[in-house]
């Protein structure tokens, strides 16, 4: 009976490993701002906001709209704290334009994050 309860207990963890990995793949295979309005994506940048206390992770503003940005897209689905920073709308900024308009100047910003 016992040997009955741990072969159903082991099969109904790989069906979850299963669907959870289904889960992943199909996250990863949507289009990236699609991505951002999944369930998931919501839950872990509520999260994330609160692991890093609700302030930009370069310049320590906390008054700005605040995003979660990606450092790298490899974990997409299953990303860590590790694979994100929380930044100030014009940090974010200087992720995708130039540094220019940014609330620190280039050499503070380059400081943090070749620090990082």
């Amino acid at each position: 009976m016992e040997l009955n309860v741990i072969s159903r207990a082991t099969a109904a963890l790989e069906f979850v490993n299963g669907v959870y990995e289904a889960s992943i793949l199909q996250m990863k295979a949507l289009p990236y701002k699609l991505y951002l309005k999944t369930e998931h994506w919501q839950h872990f940048r509520i999260e994330a906001l609160k692991f890093y206390q609700h302030k930009c992770q370069l310049c320590n503003e906390k008054e700005k709209q605040l995003d979660v940005h990606h450092r790298d897209y490899k974990n997409l689905g299953c990303e860590t704290f590790n694979d994100v920073i929380v930044l100030c709308d014009p940090c974010h900024k200087t992720f995708h334009d130039s540094l220019s308009g940014c609330c620190m100047s280039d050499a503070e910003i380059h400081g943090l994050i070749d620090g990082m």
